[in-house]
């Protein structure tokens, strides 16, 4: 029953789509290929003819300052169904197409002007044509930006307890948090001839980070 409701949209064009915040996993393997692959099978299973997958490799869906996150094969996912070159898109989840009210509301423009199909793979077909899907769409767009807000504070209350506690909190090896290592012996005699005490705080600044300090990205 279902595949026969949607073979309408899905047989003639179909666009896949695949985002990840970050290009690689903890293992070093790649994040999108088993979205784009789970995309292929559900499009298989409704006789989709997939004309394009689209990828947007470390790119986040989050904007700042009120803006949209730049990510261009979202773009022009969107594009496609704007001109007719796709009429349905499939994606592995509702958060790997949009995260943010502001990316869903023009995604609800198209659609409502085009009658494209939005199918993710997790949670079935999304209806944005009817008042009850775009309320259900707005809800799962609501629950990302707060998944992603709260993930920030955590980060960001967890940094401020490192730094309170006088223990690194990520970046570069810092001076002082660590025994000095062989590679970087000669490096504590060399500030004090280094630095000259009638230094305004700049030039010191400027001194600490020329070449002539050895650290882990400057050898």
């Amino acid at each position: 029953m279902i595949k026969a409701y949607y073979e309408v949209w899905l047989s003639p064009r179909t666009s896949g789509y695949g985002r990840s915040s970050i290009a690689r996993l903890s293992n070093g393997s790649a994040n999108t290929p088993s979205q784009v692959r789970r995309c292929r099978e559900l499009g298989a299973r409704l006789g989709a003819d997939i004309v394009a997958v689209k990828v947007d490799d470390d790119l986040t869906a989050m904007g700042k300052n009120g803006q949209r996150a730049n990510r261009p094969a979202y773009d022009e996912t969107v594009d496609m169904l704007v001109s007719g070159a796709a009429n349905a898109v499939l994606c592995l989840h509702t958060d790997r197409l949009y995260r943010q009210s502001r990316d869903l509301e023009p995604l609800i423009d198209v659609v409502e002007k085009t009658h494209a199909m939005v199918y993710p793979v997790e949670t079935g077909a999304l209806d944005l044509t009817s008042a009850s899907g775009r309320m259900v769409a707005r809800m799962l767009a609501a629950v990302a930006t707060h998944e992603v807000e709260r993930a920030k504070e955590r980060m960001r209350d967890k940094k401020e307890d490192l730094r309170a506690a006088g223990i690194n909190h990520g970046g570069p090896r810092a001076f002082g948090y660590q025994k000095v290592r062989p590679h970087a012996k000669g490096t504590a005699p060399q500030v004090p001839r280094s630095i000259d005490v009638k230094q305004s705080s700049s030039a010191m600044r400027r001194t600490l980070c020329s070449p002539v300090l050895p650290t882990r990205r400057r050898a």
